[in-house]
């Protein structure tokens, strides 16, 4: 069967829709791996918003720690079997993504605890039947098409213990250890397995989004896992004119993003340490070619040289708490 043909989409900033919680809308539980969990974000606030290009801004150059993401170059390609690899390819890959990982952070230490690929339309969830059993199990990884970021500051916490518990008991005991008293992080790397074309990946400039936006989402895995499991806790935002998207046109299996989900560092002020950034696919007006094949590693990073103290102690899991201004 022939490869669908696709060709680059024209460079520079574009309108699309991001999907926004609404205002009004308190405790939402979505069941992971359903049809209903598929369908949430077509049910969210869709706002039309301005997504700036990063290959036209020259002077914006996004760093993790002062806007929650950033933009990595001359990595080895992924393979293109990633999704049906071996262990040991899989492991290679790891310790491939380890070590950029390492190299672009400074951490000392990193855990790549999941990593999803993703390769099929959004538009299958759409296509789905109107009267379709909500409980279905789904088993397609489309993009995901709504902002929000991978853990809140208390799943965050939730996410590291549960992970605890299914890995060699060994590396679980130094990798507590760490988090009791050092700095540490979630960071996602995404990288395309092809050069993007259709439903490319846009971040929200952490600075622009303050901590009174976000609102919490539960995902509830256990029809995924096909057993009791404990969910986890996203953040979602509610829309403010004042949030700073942008992607990279046409990125490709060189290149990749280095997104934070959560960092235990806790400051407050013009300089404050970004502690997570909001991120979506989207729809670009120009999307062709076949489904997007990209795949996102989920990664704790450990600090070996900054020790936790204070606040970062005591509040980092606590989505509510907020640091205090220090006074002039």
């Amino acid at each position: 069967m022939a490869t669908e043909a696709s060709h680059p989409i024209k460079a520079g900033p574009t309108t699309a829709k991001i999907a926004y919680q609404h205002d009004h809308q308190k405790d939402v539980m979505v069941m992971v791996g359903t049809i209903g969990g598929a369908r949430y974000p077509t049910t969210l606030n869709k706002v039309d918003t301005e997504i700036k290009d990063l290959r036209e801004v020259a002077d914006f150059k996004p760093t993790l720690d002062k806007n929650g993401f950033s933009v990595i170059s001359g990595q080895k390609p992924l393979p293109k079997g990633l999704k049906d690899a071996e262990q040991k390819e899989i492991d290679e890959v790891y310790a491939q993504i380890t070590e950029s990982l390492k190299r672009e952070t400074g951490c000392t230490d990193v855990h790549i605890f999941s990593h999803i690929v993703r390769d099929d339309p959004f538009q299958r969830i759409l296509d789905v039947p109107a009267d379709a059993d909500p409980m279905t199990k789904w088993p397609h990884k489309t993009t995901a098409q709504f902002g929000h970021v991978d853990q809140s500051y208390h799943g965050a916490g939730s996410t590291f213990q549960s992970t605890m518990g299914r890995i060699p008991a060994d590396r679980a005991e130094t990798l507590r250890k760490l988090e009791k008293t050092q700095r540490w992080a979630i960071i996602n790397t995404w990288r395309p397995i092809s050069t993007v074309h259709r439903e490319p990946l846009a971040v929200a400039d952490g600075s622009s989004v303050p901590d009174e936006d976000l609102r919490t989402m539960g995902a509830d895995p256990s029809v995924l896992l096909g057993a009791p499991a404990p969910p986890s806790e996203l953040w979602q935002a509610v829309h403010r004119p004042g949030h700073k998207w942008w992607y990279a046109s046409n990125m490709t299996n060189e290149e990749g993003l280095l997104i934070k989900c959560f960092d235990t560092r806790m400051e407050s002020g013009a300089d404050a340490t970004c502690r997570r950034a909001l991120h979506s696919a989207f729809q670009h007006p120009e999307d062709n070619g076949p489904p997007r094949q990209s795949c996102e590693f989920r990664a704790f990073c450990f600090w070996a040289d900054e020790e936790r103290k204070g606040d970062e102690i005591e509040h980092a899991y606590d989505n509510s708490y907020r640091v205090p201004v220090a006074a002039a």
